[in-house]
């Protein structure tokens, strides 16, 4: 870039000679000295003319904004060898580097259909946005570096104090499996992929309908969804310039869709409004692929687009691909680090579907998730999705600088053959794991009758009890059947609760159902089974149905997809029958069914169409085997038993020596079930081992209401509780708190172990009219125990002096002259010698 004119041109008419030589010698003098100071100094590179901080009073991990206003225009500015912005931020003679980024304003049409956005590129401006994580006074410098050279502009004073919220969102590095927010609030994520804009919202799209999703989701209390940067719903800042047009004219390649950015902008915003935290995914692996969901034709980095990579695959290894992915991630860095809303970077949606390598995949993932670590001072956590485990086992070797890894499921029999997959999963990682999607093998939003959502809601709690989060994918369903308000029953149940370092447990019940039909599906589609003899549980369960090819291949596939045979063992009860439901056959070959039990032909079928064929089973211990001897194929939908005397509930929870969490469900009930079909269980209980003895406050509630069914004090000796079951139907959830130990009492009074560390509120949630009263357990041995209850604006509504002995007190929602108090979230205020404990609690009239 020239921007000192190095041409100077003289008229000699009439001008003597000598003179002339000396203008000359000057003119020479001059230009050398202008091109040793252009060589020597910063002069030349485009200067900051101005600076405005758009952020009164910058409040720690909140977004300050600087815009910036530089003298240069420039061919491209999205690229940093062309141009590049960095903001220098000082504090205690300490300096970090973090990058700024150009910024056209967009206003989206109030109708928000495709395409219905406007930019204003006469406003184009340069930005910085950042969160500061720390209090303190802070001197911001803009350094601006071009072809010429480089520039650093005058000081901007920013003061930071005050946290205004709760932080970003971390991994807890005690117990790797629970999250945190800055403030050591524990964070829960309990919700669904809203990844793209569709047709479900009466034909909105873009803002309106993130707007109707995330308004809908923060009344349900959803903390948690999904967003794709996928070029083919236009959310991509790179993609085919002569799609979608004018929506993506004048981008492509190296320049990057400021609609797009508007639009992720506005997403931001809504979600911080709504308290919900979100994966933004980078790459979905269709924009890679050639096989899966392929949108390579348009990729603007394929050669038939003007690109430079021939295939898909090269994006993993193409020296000159990796530079320009490391650009476009600085500018998402730039604009988008600052919000806490953003709980992960998830660099790919299943990468194992792209064209890549795993190999160059693998090495491509550290790669990027180590320089974005490098640039993103906020800290995000850095995850990548895949729905094949050995690519993530893969990736959590040879990928450290990954955090996290999601794992993508769909299958039928989904409750317990996605629990199973993850049991699996966690003893082959080292990383924290989420389901970033699970739903049904076999599903059709439009069509499906699940109005209940019991295929949703059932492993959205189990994950829970194994710390691994599932995330439900087909976000129209929800909205088809309105069903957002299944996540507030979980959103309530972990409010105020802290899970870290407890373990997972399978609670055991007493007169429980028997299962009926047990019905198993194998997770796997057209790939050869990788595990295929199972053992059934007393539960009725079996572990690695994942692992399982849903395809009975015949003899024609043996050597590539000979998975021709499964095998069952388990225990019956009572003589009874085995079958094989088939959905599909192929359209050639035959298609023979024997089935085996203990060694033994039990009967054989020639499957023409789809059916099922049933044979007999005797009671007792049973080896079932399933085997195709005909030439090809069938889809099995499912494998199945009766009489086999499984208990008809299971579930997970987790516990600690002095509390315990779960939830369970009736597994008879398969995927999902109409509620008038579903039976009332009674007269059942439920038994825990492992506790400490003592006196447990026992709840149970309703998931798919949040009501509370029942709750009572039970007694645990020998370290085991058991307490009846209220009558349910579909499944419940339940605590248990110890509130008084059954330790003998230690009269050392020196000893802080003589004042147990017990307290709590029953129930968090509390609604005077229904609970009557509200208990506030404590551990009394303490002298001179006091209790105060604050409102929202620190008021104290009533309090209780002195108390002594293990016991509680109940509040009746009156303040101290007797009278009711509003709803509203109440702080419950603890303190004795040994005791110093605040919890919140919801007031509802």
């Amino acid at each position: 870039m020239i921007k000192v004119s190095k041409k100077i041109h003289l008229t000699q008419a009439g001008v003597p000679g000598k003179f002339m030589k000396t203008v000359c010698f000057m003119i020479f003098t001059l230009m050398m000295l202008i091109s040793l100071i252009s060589s020597r100094t910063e002069l030349y590179a485009g200067m900051v003319t101005n600076m405005q901080i758009n952020t009164t009073s910058p409040q720690k991990y909140q977004r300050t904004e600087v815009t910036i206003y530089i003298d240069e225009t420039y061919t491209n500015n999205y690229i940093p060898d062309v141009i590049s912005v960095d903001a220098l931020i000082i504090k205690n003679s300490i300096t970090n580097v973090f990058p700024c980024f150009y910024y056209i304003p967009v206003t989206f049409f109030s109708n928000a259909t495709y395409g219905g956005a406007t930019e204003d590129p006469a406003n184009a401006v340069w930005k910085f946005r950042y969160a500061f994580t720390e209090d303190g006074s802070y001197t911001i410098r803009i350094r601006v570096t071009d072809s010429d050279s480089t520039n650093i502009s005058t000081s901007l004073s920013v003061n930071v104090s005050g946290a205004e919220g709760k932080g970003f969102i971390r991994i807890d590095q005690q117990d790797k499996r629970i999250f945190r927010f800055d403030n050591n609030t524990p964070y829960y994520p309990a919700g669904f992929n809203v990844p793209w804009s569709s047709t479900a919202s009466g034909g909105q799209h873009f803002v309106n309908y993130y707007k109707h999703y995330l308004e809908k989701m923060g009344t349900a209390k959803v903390t948690w969804f999904r967003y794709w940067m996928a070029g083919f719903a236009r959310q991509d800042l790179e993609y085919r310039v002569d799609l979608w047009i004018p929506w993506n004219t004048g981008y492509g390649l190296g320049r990057y869709n400021q609609k797009a950015a508007g639009l992720l902008d506005n997403v931001i915003d809504l979600a911080g409004q709504e308290g919900i935290y979100f994966n933004l995914s980078i790459e979905n692996h269709g924009k890679w692929s050639t096989t899966v969901d392929p949108n390579w034709v348009d990729n603007p980095y394929n050669t038939a687009r003007g690109g430079f990579l021939a295939s898909p695959d090269l994006f993993f290894n193409n020296a000159a691909a990796v530079k320009m992915t490391k650009d476009r991630y600085r500018y998402i860095i730039a604009r988008w680090a600052f919000s806490s809303v953003i709980m992960a970077w998830e660099l790919f949606n299943e990468v194992n579907n792209t064209d890549g390598s795993s190999a160059d995949i693998v090495t491509w993932h550290e790669t990027m998730a180590g320089y974005i670590h490098s640039i993103d001072t906020m800290g995000h956590i850095m995850t990548t999705s895949a729905s094949e485990k050995a690519l993530l086992v893969s990736l959590d070797i040879g990928a450290p600088s990954l955090d996290l890894l999601h794992f993508h499921q769909y299958s039928d029999n989904l409750a317990p053959a996605l629990s199973g997959s993850i049991a699996s999963l966690m003893t082959q990682v080292s990383k924290p794991l989420m389901v970033g999607e699970y739903g049904l093998g076999t599903f059709n939003p439009d069509t499906h009758p699940d109005e209940w959502g019991d295929h949703i809601r059932n492993p959205a709690w189990l994950g829970i009890f194994r710390k691994v989060h599932n995330m439900y994918w087909f976000w129209t369903f929800i909205e088809r059947w309105d069903i957002f308000g299944l996540y507030q029953p979980i959103t309530e149940f972990l409010q105020n609760e802290d899970m870290e370092g407890l373990i997972t447990f399978q609670p055991t019940f007493f007169n429980g159902p028997q299962s009926g039909t047990l019905r198993f599906t194998g997770g796997l589609n057209w790939v050869k089974s990788t595990q295929q003899e199972f053992y059934i549980d007393q539960y009725g369960n079996v572990s690695g149905l994942e692992n399982l090819s849903t395809y009975l291949q015949g003899t024609w596939k043996i050597g590539t997809l000979d998975s021709t045979w499964v095998t069952f063992h388990g225990q019956f009860t009572q003589a009874s029958t085995a079958f094989i439901e088939v959905s599909q056959v192929s359209g050639s070959g035959t298609k023979i069914i024997d089935i085996y039990t203990n060694g033994v032909l039990a009967g054989s079928t020639n499957f023409t169409a789809p059916g099922t064929y049933t044979v007999a089973v005797s009671s007792g211990s049973n080896t079932i085997k399933f085997t195709n001897r005909g030439q090809d194929w069938v889809n099995v939908s499912a494998y199945g038993f009766t009489g086999m005397g499984a208990t008809g509930l299971t579930g997970l929870g987790l516990q600690g020596n002095n509390r315990a969490y779960g939830y369970f469900y009736d597994n008879r009930n398969g995927d999902y079930i109409d509620p008038a079909a579903a039976e009332t269980i009674t007269n059942c209980q439920i038994v825990i081992n492992g506790l400490n003895s003592g006196t447990y406050h026992v709840t149970f509630i309703d998931p798919k209401t949040g009501v509370i069914e029942n709750e009572s004090d039970v007694s645990a000796g020998s370290g085991i509780l058991t307490t009846p079951i209220p009558g349910f139907k579909k499944d419940m959830a339940f605590k248990a708190i110890l509130i008084s130990s059954g330790s003998t009492k230690n009269t050392n009074t020196s000893s802080s172990e003589n004042f147990p560390q017990v307290y709590a509120v029953f129930p968090t949630r509390f609604e005077p009219e229904k609970h009557g009263t509200a208990k506030i357990y404590f551990a009394g041995e303490t002298p001179q125990v006091q209790i105060k209850i604050y409102d929202s604006n620190g008021n104290i509504i009533r309090r209780w002096e002195n108390i002594t002995g293990m016991q509680y007190v109940e509040w009746d929602g009156r303040n101290e002259s007797g009278n009711d108090v509003g709803s509203g979230i109440y702080i419950i205020m603890i303190k004795g010698i040994n005791i110093n404990k605040k919890i919140k609690m919801i007031l509802v009239r």
